[in-house]
């Protein structure tokens, strides 16, 4: 078996995956249903999981003086 060298990229791919899923779902309900509040919905949708990308990877990368 191959160990993995980087655990952080094993954690981080379902995380992707999972951001991924909900990303084309938003695109469909914005194809779907055209309208400012699934505008305004996809923008807080996208807008929130940057957000917690980032702040979730910044915590298992730590600071950078380690």
């Amino acid at each position: 078996m191959n160990q993995h060298d980087n655990p952080l990229g094993t954690l981080l791919m379902p995380i992707f995956g999972f951001a991924t899923i909900i990303g084309i779902v938003v695109i469909c309900l914005m194809l779907a249903y055209p309208s400012t509040l699934t505008a305004g919905a996809a923008l807080a949708t996208v807008i929130g999981f940057a957000a917690t990308l980032v702040a979730l990877l910044g915590r298992l990368i730590g600071p950078e003086d380690h």
